[in-house]
């Protein structure tokens, strides 16, 4: 017995070692986590705001609600969260999710051969991302490693180093299990022609709706920004960030517990009648009557 207290002691030491350490995880935004999810548990991620985030569904199913589309989701697959597309995850039964969040372009977070592989990798073009399946599937060698990882999260290791390594590892398993294709698929959103650009634009691009501030903040010129954008996301800044608020705006109303006049402070418009306005110019509906049409779409569903 008092050797058992002497072992659990010793255990608790070391951890406060590691907790005060200058290489404990500080922001708890980046780095992996690990969620045990009852059914009708919803996750809402804020993975819209400048962290790009890898899922890893370990176990049980969920319903992954973006764009005004639900993508059903079994268990032992993973997807791919850019930082531009704000999200829910909800839980259809008990599930285990692993997640990574990173806040940097995925070419500087992995060492240069891969990087190198990675940036000769297309993205499967599509101009909205309509079509785009984010969805891939976890195979047998790699399950082995995410289910090890997971408990070690689920203890409570939370050193910056363990978690760059381990994510250099899952980077190196995906290039050795995952073809071109399915790597280029999973990661389409913030691959293209200047990834840099692409990351700072997704980085930076909820924090302003005005253009020439967003070149600003990018370390561009407004020219060579709106050339850059064309480029990248093969549309205009303009359009591209109204699509972005209007995901924002579905994805909130979604949520009929959420005040309107919320929805329209926290995503920055300057009342609820400005909400109103730019929800009967993009979705010719009502706030009111958005959320009670995909209310009643929902009830039909189940």
């Amino acid at each position: 017995m008092n050797m058992e207290r002497t072992r659990n002691k010793n255990i608790i030491m070391s951890y406060e070692e590691h907790a005060v350490c200058s290489n404990w995880v500080s922001d708890y935004n980046i780095g992996f986590k690990y969620y045990d999810l009852n059914r009708d548990d919803v996750l809402c991620t804020d993975f819209g705001k400048g962290y790009n985030t890898i899922c890893f569904l370990l176990n049980g199913s969920i319903t992954l609600r973006y764009n005004d589309r639900d993508i059903f989701v079994e268990k032992e697959s993973m997807f791919f969260l850019p930082s531009s597309l704000p999200c829910k995850i909800i839980a259809e039964s008990k599930a285990f999710v692993l997640t990574n969040s990173f806040n940097k372009p995925i070419n500087a977070v992995i060492d240069t051969c891969e990087r190198m592989s990675l940036e000769s990798i297309e993205a499967p073009y599509n101009k909205d991302n309509e079509a785009y399946n984010p969805v891939l599937p976890i195979k047998k060698s790699l399950f082995s490693f995410l289910n090890l990882l997971s408990k070690l999260i689920a203890d409570g290791v939370y050193c910056k180093h363990f978690h760059n390594e381990e994510f250099n590892k899952f980077l190196f398993l995906l290039r050795f299990y995952y073809t071109k294709e399915e790597i280029g698929n999973l990661f389409a959103p913030i691959l293209g022609e200047d990834m840099e650009f692409k990351h700072l634009v997704l980085q930076y691009y909820h924090r302003t709706d005005n253009i020439k501030e967003l070149a600003d903040l990018c370390g561009y010129s407004l020219a060579r920004f709106n050339r850059l954008f064309a480029q990248n996301f093969h549309e205009t800044p303009y359009k591209w960030m109204q699509k972005k608020r209007l995901q924002q705006v579905i994805i909130r109303l979604s949520d009929k517990h959420v005040n309107i006049a919320n929805i329209a402070k926290d995503l920055g418009f300057s009342s609820p009648g400005h909400l109103t306005v730019f929800c009967k110019e993009f979705l010719h509906l009502t706030p009111s009557q958005f959320r009670k049409q995909l209310h009643n779409r929902n009830k039909i569903g189940d």
